[in-house]
């Protein structure tokens, strides 16, 4: 999700739409209708619907975020566990998609002003062994793993783009509502204009920039985390791992936690 581990794949048109991927896309359907089957009807042995309750209060507190215990996901449906094992970074997204949905069925009709439902960031834990920092290989990368340490260092709050619009410096066209992968990548700057409008002369190149009143953006923080004293071998030198976290991940750890 931070977006270290991105092969980095350029290209110039970023307006360009991809329509050859029909299974995927209803593959991530089923996967959302899947998500939100779970949050309504997971409960416990009393039947206590936990997920869709907490759901529902955090929402009406104006905390939208739910935190999951992903063997819950697993005891629901092994395959939608898997597939937030193996591809967080895919299927995060769609599970915060389905609980916006939830949120939104659960908590309408709402005040005036208030009739868009928030996002809903999922929170994920687990009961699992930790993994030790120095066995992880490559097998690991881009897949969710628990890793113990002790958090070193913490950067402030800055502020992370999800959305922005861009405006054309020639012809005053604006591309609104560009999504912004989350982590520490930015976004790739169109060198065309996309608008052809007749007897106009052609826009010139890089002819785009950000419009700030029109971006959305979130808090994210860095930490650094430490491996535990007891896994570091005698003579070596610790290992750390630069953590991104954003929305109310921020300000969750202090150094020394």
């Amino acid at each position: 999700m931070e977006g270290f581990d991105d092969p980095g794949v350029f290209y110039s048109d970023n307006f360009s739409i991809d329509n050859n991927q029909p299974d995927s896309q209803i593959s991530l359907q089923n996967t959302k209708k899947k998500f939100k089957d779970f949050l309504r009807q997971f409960h416990s042995d009393n039947f206590n619907y936990k997920y869709r309750d907490t759901l529902k209060r955090n929402y009406n507190l104006k905390q939208y975020f739910l935190e999951v215990n992903i063997e819950d996901v697993a005891s629901f449906d092994e395959n939608l566990a898997e597939k937030l094992y193996k591809q967080p970074s895919e299927h995060l997204p769609i599970f915060e998609e389905a609980a916006r949905e939830i949120a939104d069925e659960l908590t309408a009709p709402r005040p005036e002003g208030e009739e868009q439902a928030e996002d809903v960031q999922i929170m994920l834990k687990s009961d699992a062994n930790p993994a030790n920092l120095r066995a992880m290989k490559s097998n690991v990368i881009s897949k969710l793993v628990k890793i113990p340490g002790i958090i070193v260092s913490a950067s402030g709050i800055k502020a992370k783009a999800t959305k922005i619009a861009i405006q054309c410096r020639s012809c005053s066209n604006i591309i609104p509502n560009l999504g912004i992968k989350p982590g520490l990548e930015g976004y790739v700057m169109p060198r065309k204009c996309n608008t052809e409008q007749a007897g106009r002369p052609k826009c010139p190149l890089d002819p785009y920039f950000i419009i700030p009143d029109k971006c959305k953006c979130v808090d994210f923080q860095i930490l650094k985390l430490q491996e535990l004293p007891d896994g570091i071998p005698q003579g070596e030198i610790p290992r750390h791992l630069h953590l991104y976290c954003d929305r109310y991940l921020c300000e969750r750890v202090v150094p020394g936690n």
